[in-house]
């Protein structure tokens, strides 16, 4: 080696003129500068890697679940890239958004807005707003806000990013708005025509009912209700007389008035052609300055409209309360803070709870104490915006069984509309479906049993037939919950069952279905596949082997991809028949691939951050290794061989951080060896002849620790090399690395002259002994022991720091 690096060194460009004139002292500080940098700089890019990690997770997941849809479009209009909440808002899957242009969901009445809004988005890198009518998946309709804006992408390519929110609910609020406006200007119409007199419907009567004042509106009004002219003098009860049903009612008033009463309540007629009118009316007496009663006065109005809409409202409201209270899915809704602010009958029964009982409670008590922080996890991400789709959370019933539950949710807001006020989350109890899922298999068995039972007890019979019906019964409905499509042939290819999941699946007309004949259903199934040939061949395969199982995946001409599996179907030892179960596992795949592309995307990126750490260290290395042979003071060629080492260290690390396919571990066992190999390149040419014995297993640990573990290792080895064996030209060093308990025990123990008696580490002020009491008790968190056992015995124990998840 020292040959090899003498003719790279001749071969090699002449040292730098400016290196040439600085001292051993100047170059060492310079390079120890340099090894600071490049340390801050690993740590850096450690830092980096670990949040652009979890930045891409947050950014994925922001991206994908985000309240608005989010849209990447060429500069033709194709749709490129799509979230799930725009391919919600659509009604379509995502795949059938990709390489669609946008116009086809627009309406037709919109294209034009829409063109002239894309061309303005390509004049400039201005975001526009602008509103148009929308067309879902199903044919409906929604408005909607898209707000784009231009961008160019790292490929150089022109694309417009365009975010969509459905202002549905919007409008609505624009509409009620509008419609209270209107409420308002009315009733200051009202409210001026009365003080002004006109308009008002006023009216006063004598102590015998007849008519003293009235405006033209009262008179108007009467004439409406009676089909009378109304005059002054003329008698009240005249007037109401042929009014069904009123003129009693008005009599007892008018005698309360007459009393002293003031009367406020609602009358409602009925005019000539039956409409319903309904009227806020005030009695009260008239008195003379002496306070005796001469009189009534009334003043009426118009609530016809008021009465109809709280009406309506009142009837909405009371629909809405009993569609939640009633409705068959449990229905919760919390506040803020956590506290349930609502609970309806079907939570009742999940949980056995009333509602009075846990109203203002926290949710908490509704969780069991096993599935405590991560279901409190799941519900506190509600209150940040985030919506729950098929989340699963455990319900604790009252008493102490544990149901499982599929819930989703929605935020409500505040009347500003940014302040989330509430969440609600309706749920599914899937407690049973898991369960059948759980003993499928053992439900069979328990069927061959029943046959069994069936032939040996004839004469249970009828009660055994009652029992096949509610196990079959139980089976189909098995059958139609489960999330696979099912379809079961006989011997003789007879279709004999099937659910309506494969129906839907593959697309069969019931026609097919019911004619009973396996071959139709194929005939109508293989124009879709990809591969018709292995199809058939997996099915004729199971035909030649009829008590055989199977398992394939299909691929589709629409891209789907479906998964088969397939179980001969058994009477006894009997086979009878073959049953096939078949689900969609499009999108999980089509997440795998996503999935690896992006990993192995990732790996080579921190190859390469490796490697060039690596290579910079090794030139460093190299340097320092130039300078150390040239040097003839021996102090600091010692210096400048401590650094090379140190540095070596750290480009091991690196190194084998490069070859090995785990980033985060490091194994110290063959990393000791690589250091040991570089020491005895180092000081064998001095006559040293120094074994060194590695007792360990494989121990490995991540680069946060494995870094400074090296380093004091290195700094206790070179000690060792330079210092134990004073005098002496043999000398052993044995080294221990154990792992009990979550720690590394490392000991390093060598058969040389010892240390003084009256030695304190702890306050040593060794250079050597500071670098590794620091390396151990500040970064590893660990602790450091020396003392003389046959020579020098070092042993350093630390922690080990568990990699989070």
């Amino acid at each position: 080696l020292l040959d090899a690096a003498e003719k790279k060194i001749v071969s090699s460009q002449p040292i730098h003129p400016g290196l040439k004139e600085q001292t051993p002292e100047q170059l060492i500080h310079e390079l120890q500068v340099h090894q600071i940098e490049l340390e801050i700089q690993a740590d850096e890019l450690r830092a980096a890697h670990l949040a652009l990690e979890e930045s891409r997770d947050q950014y994925f997941d922001l991206y994908e679940f985000a309240p608005l849809g989010y849209l990447t479009l060429t500069h033709t209009a194709m749709i490129s890239q799509a979230n799930l909440t725009a391919a919600g808002l659509l009604g379509v899957e995502r795949t059938n958004l990709i390489n669609r242009r946008f116009r086809r969901w627009i309406t037709a009445r919109d294209l034009p807005i829409w063109d002239q809004y894309f061309i303005n988005l390509l004049k400039s890198d201005t975001k526009r707003t602008t509103t148009l009518m929308l067309i879902r998946g199903d044919g409906g309709l929604f408005p909607a806000r898209l707000e784009g804006i231009f961008r160019t992408d790292i490929n150089g390519e022109r694309v417009i990013r365009v975010a969509i929110s459905d202002i549905s609910e919007i409008r609505t609020a624009e509409n009620a708005l509008l419609k209270s406006e209107n409420e308002l200007h009315r009733a200051l119409e009202l409210l001026e025509a009365i003080t002004t007199g006109t308009d008002v419907i006023i009216a006063a009567q004598d102590p015998d009912s007849r008519y003293t004042f009235f405006t033209q509106s009262y008179k108007e009004e009467i004439k409406r209700l009676t089909g009378k002219d109304l005059t002054l003098g003329s008698s009240m009860i005249e007037m109401f007389r042929d009014t069904e049903g009123k003129l009693p009612v008005a009599v007892d008033e008018w005698n309360r008035i007459m009393q002293g009463e003031n009367v406020n309540k609602h009358i409602e007629f009925r005019d000539s052609d039956k409409s319903r009118r309904v009227y806020q009316v005030l009695h009260t007496p008239i008195r003379d300055a002496q306070g005796t009663i001469v009189g009534a006065g009334e003043v009426a109005y118009d609530v016809t409209r008021q009465t109809l809409l709280d009406e309506k409202l009142c009837e909405t409201k009371e629909y809405l309360d009993n569609l939640i209270t009633y409705a068959n899915i449990p229905i919760l809704v919390w506040d803020p803070e956590f506290h349930i602010t609502l609970f309806n009958h079907a939570v009742e029964l999940l949980t056995g709870w009333k509602e009075e009982e846990v109203l203002g409670k926290p949710f908490s008590i509704l969780i069991p104490d096993s599935h405590m922080e991560p279901a409190m996890d799941l519900i506190r991400t509600t209150m940040k915006g985030s919506r729950w789709d098929s989340v699963e959370i455990p319900i604790l019933h009252k008493n102490g069984e544990i149901r499982t539950v599929i819930w989703n949710s929605s935020t409500i807001l505040g009347a500003e509309g940014g302040t989330i006020v509430s969440t609600i989350a309706q749920g599914q109890d899937i407690t049973k479906q898991r369960q059948i899922e759980t003993e499928y298999k053992l439900k069979a068995l328990e069927y061959e049993a029943l046959n069994e039972t069936l032939t040996e007890e004839i004469i249970k019979r009828n009660l055994s037939d009652t029992t096949l019906k509610k196990t079959l019964s139980l089976l189909n409905a098995s059958l139609e919950s489960t999330a696979d499509g099912i379809f079961v042939v006989d011997q003789q290819d007879k279709i004999t069952s099937y659910n309506q999941n494969f129906v839907t699946m593959w697309n069969i007309p019931q026609y097919l279905l019911e004619s009973g004949e396996k071959q139709m259903v194929m005939n109508h199934v293989l124009p879709q596949l990809k591969n018709p040939e292995d199809f058939l061949a997996n099915i004729d395969d199971n035909l030649s082997h009829p008590g055989s199982e199977s398992y394939d995946m299909i691929g589709f001409k629409d891209g789907r991809i479906f998964e088969r599996y397939s179980k001969s179907q058994n009477i006894g030892n009997t086979v009878v028949g073959r049953v096939w179960s078949i689900r969609d596992i499009t999108d999980r795949k089509h997440a795998e691939e996503k999935l690896v592309g992006s990993i192995q995307e990732k790996e080579v990126l921190l190859r390469e951050i490796h490697h060039r750490v690596k290579n910079n260290l090794q030139l460093i290395s190299g340097l320092l290794d130039m300078t150390r042979m040239r040097t003839v003071d021996i102090s600091t060629n010692n210096i400048l061989t401590d650094m090379m080492l140190k540095i070596q260290t750290m480009a091991q690390i690196h190194t084998r951080l490069f070859e090995s396919k785990q980033f985060g571990k490091i194994s110290i066992p063959d990393q000791i060896r690589d250091q040991i190999a570089a020491l005895s390149n180092i000081y064998s040419h001095k006559g040293h002849d120094i074994s060194c014995e590695i007792h360990s297993e494989e121990v490995f640990l991540p680069v946060d620790q494995a870094l400074p573990c090296s380093l004091a290792v290195n700094e206790i080895l070179s000690n060792a090399y330079k210092h134990a064996f004073k005098g002496r030209t043999i000398g052993t060093i044995d080294i221990t690395v154990l792992e009990e308990g979550g720690h590394i025990k490392i000991t390093i123990h060598d058969d040389g002259i010892g240390i003084p008696d009256d030695l304190d580490i702890s306050v040593s002020n060794s250079l050597g002994i500071k670098l590794i009491r620091t390396l151990v008790q500040h970064q590893l968190k660990g602790s450091f022991e020396m003392n003389n056992d046959c020579g020098t015995k070092i042993t350093i124990d630390f922690p080990i720091v568990l990699e989070e998840t």
